[in-house]
């Protein structure tokens, strides 16, 4: 759902660890037409989505920290869906 607070805990997670976030797009997904029907929260209220890119060095913060930290904001924003991709 969405709730304030979430691009700061995105933002402040990237930053702590020494990366550095490029990119960043949300919004909410509002009803009567959802974009994406599958991400409806539980409650059938909107769904806050976002896209993060971001750089960081992975010999300081490894895949598995970096799995960790977003997912302990997944968790304390009891998000319904949540995806990492890493690439180059």
């Amino acid at each position: 759902p969405d709730k304030p607070g979430i691009v700061s805990a995105l933002s402040a997670c990237i930053s702590h660890n020494g990366g550095n976030l490029t990119s960043l797009d949300t919004f909410v997904d509002q009803p009567p037409a959802y974009a994406f029907p599958h991400l409806e929260n539980e409650n059938g209220g909107p769904s806050f989505v976002a896209r993060a890119v971001f750089e960081y060095d992975p010999a300081q913060w490894k895949e598995q920290q970096v799995k960790e930290a977003f997912g302990a904001i997944s968790k304390e924003f009891q998000a319904s869906v949540f995806k990492l991709q890493f690439g180059t």
